[in-house]
């Protein structure tokens, strides 16, 4: 499996560099967000976030250089793409997502029906609009410290962590879910 996660992530990183993004005058080639504990960083030239330190609960599932995007990421500005998401013993999955840099947190944050696996297995029985693969957020960490979130309280701490991150355990977090019969009827009544 980790050769396969290396050879599919050479694949994600030659199909980034065809769809090289041109970034506004300044922009910095690399930057360094916080996505749930990891540390990625973003390659704004091969429009990609990629884990540069994964968090120790997704060590053996995501690996040291995997994308978590790829796609069109400007440098504080639009981003859009596809987004992974992963399951111990599955293969990760692909979906589309959009969205930008929000200042207010600061980072992007890209949203998107992600693909939802059966409890038991890795087939997918639908997506979902809600929960924690619904709404990604990658926090700018150089912005984030320069703000000094440390100088606030740990209650304080944690009004903010709770505001930009949305988890499953949220009751109804499944409210969005839809089936993939669903997803693929919608999606055929918006093409032209």
């Amino acid at each position: 499996m980790k050769l396969t996660a290396v050879l599919l992530s050479a694949l994600v990183l030659s199909a980034s560099a065809a769809m090289a993004t041109e970034q506004p005058a300044g922009a910095p080639e690399t930057d360094f967000f916080d996505h749930n504990g990891s540390t990625i960083i973003a390659q704004y030239k091969y429009g990609n976030l990629r884990y540069m330190k994964v968090k120790p609960s997704l060590r053996g599932l995501v690996d040291e250089g995997m994308a978590a995007f790829s796609g069109t990421l400007v440098w504080k500005g639009a981003v859009s793409g596809t987004a992974y998401v992963f399951k111990k013993g599955c293969p990760f999955l692909p979906y589309e997502v959009k969205g930008h840099y929000d200042q207010s947190i600061p980072g992007y944050v890209m949203t998107g029906a992600y693909p939802v696996r059966s409890k038991k297995g890795c087939d997918v029985v639908g997506y979902s609009n809600k929960g924690a693969n619904a709404r990604l957020v990658f926090v700018d960490t150089f912005e984030r410290d320069r703000r000094a979130p440390s100088k606030l309280s740990k209650r304080e701490q944690q009004a903010y962590i709770d505001s930009v991150y949305e988890t499953e355990s949220d009751p109804n977090y499944q409210d969005g879910f839809i089936s993939s019969e669903e997803l693929e009827r919608r999606n055929r009544k918006h093409r032209p």
